[in-house]
């Protein structure tokens, strides 16, 4: 019985189980920098125009995603630590203490308006995304009193 399991996963790795083999997707390498220094942690992903989306982590600038050919919108995040967020007011004293925050530092125009696009042919290997901008303020300690 071990036998035939064994033989049966081997079978199964071997063939790709019809999975990720056969979707017609590619493996690119990538780095990506903000002012010239690799990015330290973040998010890429590439949208193609009907909507499908593919993502991979960034860390110290490298990520490697799997995408099909086509045009793609490319959306990059990144976070940063931000203000505290005062302990609520509405909130019996003591019960809601007061928390960490993150904030999306990389402009509007590399993620939620963005306007990269990459163009991924069936031989390409790998990116490079080299942005450049002015950080986004952290809306904490940005508020208008």
């Amino acid at each position: 019985m071990r036998n035939a399991t064994l033989l049966i996963t081997l079978a199964l790795v071997t063939l790709g189980c019809g999975g990720a083999e056969d979707d017609g997707k590619q493996v690119i390498s990538g780095t990506v920098t903000w002012n010239g220094a690799p990015l330290s942690s973040g998010n890429i992903s590439l949208v193609g125009a009907a909507g499908e989306t593919d993502a991979a982590v960034v860390t110290d600038g490298s990520f490697e995603i799997r995408s099909k050919p086509g045009e793609k919108s490319v959306v990059v995040t990144a976070e940063k630590k931000g203000a505290m967020i005062p302990a609520s007011t509405g909130v019996e004293a003591g019960r809601m203490p007061a928390m960490d925050s993150t904030y999306q530092y990389l402009p509007k125009e590399f993620n939620s308006k963005t306007t990269l696009k990459q163009t991924i042919a069936a031989d390409t290997k790998s990116i490079t995304l080299d942005l450049k901008g002015e950080e986004s303020p952290d809306p904490q300690t940005s508020k208008k009193k």
